[in-house]
């Protein structure tokens, strides 16, 4: 008996430190929001909505009557963006490896204007894959073989320039025309393109290597070298499926980006940014 009126007190206690705070502060307006990524030799679209007070559910407003105007290299594009609606636009534009981009919507009174530059596309060579078998033991006492692929290139970094770069993999399977190209997990041993503020890194038994789909780094410990990068691709699940083209993407990024990307990441990890965090990419 003592056991249960134990139990009921402990459950009161609980219950009594539970307290609903209503907010009571002054609540933002919405402000125009600009999304675009723009790539090198694909047509410049872009994206417009308001944010959203951080306590509100409703769904997010787009913008469907600005005015989108764009520059490229300091030139003024003739005429405006195309709306497509639900706040898309199409610029009819196709950025260059290189071109210096601006760009402005109005709406109303209010003005959003933001710019970046066209990083070129990053050099890469010598690139080979070598593969590493392994024999297990099945549950039945068979032996069968494991193979996994490790993947080398070498990067070709432009010394002078701070540039950014991104490497993810992916997997297409030739006989299955319904099937989605799918992301793969790969692992990277390689402290000199680390960057431990934007990237999850792990720690295993005293060594650090990157683990994941997405890699992004930037050349400040290898500016102007040709680094050789090795990829260790650990998604074992295609190994069942013969007919299969591993797709390994090195990307250049803007600056702008780079950092929207990395932010990103940091506030879905929970990286110190704070409750009421919620990054915005501009372009």
């Amino acid at each position: 008996m003592k056991r249960i009126f134990f139990i009921i007190i402990g459950a009161l206690l609980l219950w009594s430190c539970e307290k609903t705070i209503e907010f009571d502060g002054e609540m933002t307006k919405p402000y125009i929001v600009m999304i675009s990524q723009p790539e090198a030799d694909s047509v410049w679209m872009v994206d417009l909505s308001y944010s959203r007070f951080f306590l509100l559910s409703q769904e997010i407003k787009t913008i469907d009557d600005a005015t989108v105007t764009m520059e490229v290299n300091g030139s003024i594009v003739s005429g405006s963006a195309q709306s497509l609606g639900d706040g898309l636009y199409n610029t009819h534009i196709v950025p260059q490896s290189g071109d210096t981009l601006t760009l402005r919507a109005r709406v109303g009174d209010e003005e959003v204007v933001a710019g970046c530059r066209m990083p070129f596309s990053p050099t890469i060579t010598d690139f080979h894959a070598e593969y590493d078998t392994s024999y297990n033991e099945s549950w039945d006492g068979s032996t069968y073989a494991e193979c996994t692929p490790r993947y080398h290139f070498k990067l070709h970094d432009k010394a002078g320039e701070k540039n950014y770069y991104r490497i993810r993999m992916f997997i297409k399977y030739d006989d299955c025309e319904d099937c989605e190209i799918e992301n793969l997990y790969f692992s990277i041993e390689d402290p000199l393109i680390y960057d431990e503020d934007v990237v999850e890194v792990i720690l295993n038994e005293g060594e650090n290597y990157f683990y994941g789909h997405s890699l992004m780094f930037s050349d400040e410990r290898i500016d102007g070298t040709t680094h050789n990068i090795a990829i260790d691709n650990i998604s074992q699940s295609f190994l069942t499926r013969s007919n299969h083209t591993v797709i390994i993407e090195v990307s250049a990024l803007s600056r702008e980006l780079y950092l929207y990307l990395s932010s990103l990441e940091a506030a879905q990890n929970g990286d110190d940014l704070g409750f009421f965090s919620e990054p915005v990419q501009i372009i």
